[in-house]
């Protein structure tokens, strides 16, 4: 036996050790409310091979000690009348330490656990005083609204988010609060709790700032409630066309026939800019409702987790937390104004079925969410290696192979038919493609999205102003368009200017690794799971006029990968920070300074203490030197742009309007790529853990 696998079985020795402390834990919590569990104890280790031969105190090595985190492998417990493989009434379980056991029973009791009040108040505090911000903004908004509907939605957000974060009492250790006690007798699960918690708090976001994608959606609205099917990709009465496939046409179709309640005059086409109450109620509303839907993928991905052995249910609140609360998603959706929450909750129903090797049914979501909205396509790729590979592919069965080729190509024609049907029919499918694929609108978006083309661009403007004062060389004022805060094309003044074609074939390159690395490991959910984040960041990195908002489609499902990897959650830490920063442009008015800056803070600081829970044992915030430097340099940014630009001289501040938003774009471009070269170097340069 070498060194190598002495450490394994130690490492196993330990593992279950810890287990047999859990489940007794367990058993002894819920033993008065759960009689059939009552007289099990964990197995002995006496099954397992002898470790006499080994040094009592070995550690692992470093490179040992970052593999998934040393997440315990599934366990099972004998139900009277069931068999069980690992657990008997007879046997008895080692000495456990009361404290570790206390430990492990808050963390699976109360994952939400905040043990610190000072910690818990520091944390709602920031929250309630950027909502504050936003409420006291908009009073003149409120003014108008029932004081009684005010003060209930204020006291219950409070009293449920309370509920929800503050650690949850243990089996005759204490009372409930009322609310909690009060659902409980109404039979409300906690799972949904958490839901209303979280979307009490958004409703309080209503009054606050709204882009113009509210008057985006407000048209798609009356375009789908008011014209026949054949003019909805053709109407041009507002400069906000229809430009997102045809089910999340429909999605607005069927939102519109509940908009007739609230505001009918919201449904007319040439009510440009419409915005009464009832009508900012309704679509604010909606979002939220969109949610539900998102509470759903999640709670289908915690099916997966749960079947790859590496949760109890309890986890499921801090998963919830995560991606429901998550701050982009606030910031994105219910204050900058999208349906995102919506869109990801099919996305993640999709990755969910995957990861319970429900293959048809993974790629009919994803199929449907691709339909509902196109960004999804950089995903593709992945889908098509990984159910090729790990579904069509497997075995030697030739026809089997045939029927499951045509099973899964009959599902994908069946849901783009069902979508582009009505447009064919019609004779309109030119026009649809040209809504959808428009490559007229240059590069870069008016702020420039945190990506390899921000560094281009930047690094083209530094060339050029040296070349102009050595007088290298005379530029025409076209090329200082760039940063006019337009979007149309413009060509690089010194650099090559970049065509479409060019970031197409850079975004495949980026993607290769990750394809290439997923067809040599066959039904290995977690490198779908990586390839899935990966070509999404690859996308967002080098894609043609790319969205600052499109980078929640590395950082949602990579949420879920930190479930299940340790590096991957360290690296989400840095990167959740960089991406959410890089989203506060967004909310550019100053009524929204502190909200914004709030949100962030509690999202962050939230997946800080989830992480410690679900990876225990973390004495300091599990990132490099460089890193945290790099972390506090985003308060120097927002510093700059709160503080120090407004005290500039008014002549400056006309000379360089977009400088904050360059720093902004900038600096967290540094901080993307480096996570984007780390979690490509996790998943080529650490070895494969295989999850099928």
């Amino acid at each position: 036996m070498n060194e190598a696998e002495k450490r394994r079985l130690l490492r196993r020795r330990r593992i279950l050790a810890n287990q047999s402390q859990r489940i007794q834990s367990i058993l002894q919590e819920h033993s008065e409310r759960e009689p059939a569990l009552e007289g099990l104890k964990p197995a002995s280790l006496e099954d397992y091979p002898s470790t006499q031969d080994l040094p009592p105190l070995l550690e692992p090595t470093p490179a040992e000690a970052t593999i998934s985190g040393y997440a315990p492998e599934p366990t099972s417990i004998q139900i009277p009348g069931q068999a069980s493989s690992h657990f008997s009434a007879e046997s008895s379980p080692p000495a456990a330490d009361p404290v570790l056991v206390s430990s492990v029973t808050d963390d699976l009791q109360t994952p939400l656990s905040m043990s610190n009040p000072m910690e818990f108040w520091f944390l709602w505090g920031m929250f309630g005083l950027g909502g504050t911000a936003a409420l006291v903004s908009n009073v003149s908004f409120l003014a108008g609204m029932p004081w009684t509907l005010l003060a209930f939605i204020l006291v219950a957000s409070y009293l449920i988010v309370i509920d929800a974060t503050v650690s949850r009492p243990r089996a005759g250790s204490g009372p409930m609060t009322m609310l909690t006690l009060a659902l409980k007798l109404g039979g409300v699960r906690e799972v949904w709790l958490e839901v209303v918690a979280v979307s009490c708090v958004k409703l309080c976001l209503w009054p606050a700032y709204r882009s113009t994608d509210f008057e985006v959606h407000r048209n798609w609205l009356a375009i789908t409630h008011s014209l026949p099917i054949s003019q909805w990709y053709t109407d041009q009465t507002s400069s906000w066309t229809l430009d997102y496939p045809p089910f999340f046409a429909w999605w607005e179709f069927i939102l519109s026939q509940v908009a007739y309640y609230f505001d009918p005059d919201m449904l007319v086409v040439t009510h440009l800019n419409h915005a009464t109450r009832s009508t900012i109620l309704f679509q604010r509303l909606s979002v939220i409702a969109g949610d539900l839907v998102l509470a759903l993928g999640v709670h289908r991905c915690f099916g997966g987790l749960k079947r790859l052995g590496h949760f109890t249910t309890s986890g499921l609140w801090g998963v919830l937390v995560l991606i429901l609360a998550n701050g982009g998603l606030l910031i994105v959706d219910h204050i900058h104004f999208q349906y995102n929450g919506f869109l990801f909750g099919v996305s993640l129903l999709s990755l969910g079925a995957m990861m319970q090797s429900k293959h048809l049914e993974s790629a009919f979501w994803f199929c449907f969410v691709l339909n509902l909205k196109h960004i999804y396509l950089y995903c593709a790729p992945v889908y098509f290696v990984y159910l090729l590979r790990s579904y069509v592919l497997q075995g030697k069965n030739w026809w089997r192979v045939l029927s499951r080729l045509i099973a899964l190509g009959t599902t994908v024609i069946g849901v783009f038919a069902l979508s582009f049907g009505p447009w064919i029919y019609h004779g309109q499918m030119a026009i649809v493609l040209g809504r959808l694929f428009p490559f007229k609108r240059g590069l870069c978006h008016a702020y420039w999205a945190p990506n390899f083309w921000a560094v281009y661009n930047i690094c083209d403007k530094i060339v050029a102003l040296i070349g102009r004062r050595l007088d290298w060389f005379k530029l025409s004022n076209d090329h200082a368009s760039m940063t006019g805060g337009l979007v149309q094309e413009f060509d690089h003044a010194v650099l090559p200017s970049v065509a479409p074609l060019t970031t197409f074939l850079l975004s495949l390159i980026s993607m290769v690794p990750s394809l290439v690395h997923l067809w040599r490991h066959p039904r290995n959910v977690l490198s779908f799971l990586k390839a899935v984040v990966l070509c999404n960041f690859g996308a967002f990195l080098f894609g043609w006029h790319v969205h600052e908002k499109a980078i929640l489609h590395v950082t949602i499902p990579l949420t879920i990968v930190a479930c299940l990897e340790r590096r991957e959650a360290k690296i989400l830490m840095f990167l959740s920070l960089t991406a959410h920063v890089s989203l506060l442009p967004l909310l550019y008015r100053a009524q929204e300074s502190v909200l914004k800056i709030s949100i962030v803070l509690f999202s962050w600081v939230f997946y800080i203490r989830w992480y410690g829970q679900r990876y225990q044992n973390m004495v300091r915030l599990p990132l490099s030197c460089w890193e945290a430097c790099y972390c506090i340099g985003h308060a120097l940014v927002v510093i700059f742009e709160t503080v120090i630009f407004p005290c500039l001289p008014l002549t400056l501040q006309a000379s360089w309007p977009f400088l904050p938003l360059l720093l902004y774009s900038e600096y967290c471009a540094l901080g993307l790529l480096y996570a984007w070269i780390q979690l490509n170097r996790s998943l080529l340069f650490n070895p494969a853990i295989s999850l099928k």
